[in-house]
């Protein structure tokens, strides 16, 4: 009779296996999966905000200003703007082709992702590699302004690049042909760092406020 309970037993979860398409998730997978979730939101904030100190304090010695800067008003806004966007992509995905969408996102995603990649691998490259390897090369601007009536300049966009980003830029590409094709999930939370840690770099809170 043991053994044959233990036959039934086996019989329904091989059941609730085949019924619910896939393997019932053990208390390790989930402990690592939630911890791996854990790690990588903390990682591109903690690093991401150091390295906006560091990015601000460039411009500022240079006499600059960040171009992108949250006020509270900004930040109240934020829940209405979410809002707005995911409204606006389920009307796109009810009367749309998803397939248009898909390909839609798949490019706008990319770009952002070989970007972020490309930003993140160069300032690895310029903390590993030796100043007296990178100063040789020559570096490159590339230069948007904007004229108005009176005859003055506004820069609109500034990029500065050299050799070795080029490169860089070049496998990021690679990488992200990749993950266009194969939808790899590593390739996928390595963009989603690399867009994270980019992003929380650039932008400047306008001001903090510190209740004690």
């Amino acid at each position: 009779m043991a053994e044959q309970a233990d036959v039934v037993a086996l019989t329904n979860d091989s059941n609730d296996t085949v019924l619910s398409g896939r393997d019932t998730a053990s208390f390790e997978g989930l402990l690592l999966a939630y911890c791996s979730l854990l790690v990588m939101a903390l990682i591109p904030i903690y690093f991401g905000a150091r390295r906006s100190v560091y990015f601000h304090d460039n411009l500022k010695q240079r006499g600059e200003s960040a171009s992108e800067k949250i006020t509270a008003k900004d930040a109240a806004m934020f829940p209405l703007y979410a809002s707005v966007g995911l409204f606006a992509l389920y009307i796109f995905f009810r009367y749309l082709s998803k397939d248009y969408v898909n390909l839609l996102l798949n490019i706008y995603f990319f770009g952002l992702g070989v970007g972020a990649l490309t930003r993140v691998t160069s300032i690895l490259v310029e903390l590993i590699a030796p100043a007296s390897v990178l100063s040789p090369l020559a570096c490159y601007n590339l230069l948007l302004e904007q004229r108005n009536h009176h005859g003055s300049k506004e820069e609109m966009f500034r990029l500065e690049f050299n050799v070795v980003d080029v490169g860089l830029c070049v496998v990021a590409i690679i990488v992200g042909v990749v993950y266009f094709i194969t939808k790899h999930w590593i390739l996928n939370n390595l963009f989603g760092i690399c867009f994270a840690f980019t992003a929380i770099e650039l932008i400047s809170l306008q001001r903090l406020a510190v209740h004690r």
